[in-house]
């Protein structure tokens, strides 16, 4: 069997586990960022590419440097291959809510991927093209209107 087939085998798991366990197919959507245009100096974000990609949504136990647990949970997504691969720095829509995608683990046997886990990042998320500088004013006006 091809490594493709194989990963096909896999995608599909992943989109089975949802309706068996009753909650119909499990899906999250990654934003990337388009490709700027304009001069480096003052770039003009891109529009923004979306992604469906099927999930399973877990949780593992954090651990610091040392190995130890930290008592602090991480969200971690299972993803399927083949639709694209996620890169730290993406956003993640699960469940209506946006995350950025801190790291990613690609299983892969011999070059070919199966499935991606990504580990999400807690907190704020400013859309694409919102510099910093807009987003603290527009929450520092909301906190004290």
């Amino acid at each position: 069997m091809s490594g493709a087939k194989i990963a096909a085998q896999v995608a599909a798991a992943i989109r089975a586990v949802g309706p068996k366990v009753g909650a119909g197919t499990f899906e999250a959507t990654i934003i990337r960022a388009g490709t700027p245009t304009g001069p480096a100096y003052d770039p003009t974000p891109g529009t923004p590419v979306e992604y469906q990609v099927a999930v399973i949504d877990g949780n593992i136990n954090a651990r610091d440097a040392a190995g130890t647990l930290t008592g602090e949970t991480r969200r971690v997504l299972t993803m399927e291959a083949g639709v694209v691969v996620p890169l730290k720095g993406d956003v993640v829509t699960v469940r209506g809510v946006n995350y950025t995608i801190d790291t990613v683990t690609t299983v892969a046997p011999l070059g070919v991927d199966l499935l991606y886990k990504a580990t999400l990042l807690v907190g704020s998320y400013i859309p694409f093209g919102t510099s910093l500088a807009t987003e603290f004013s527009s929450a520092f006006s909301e906190a004290f209107a």
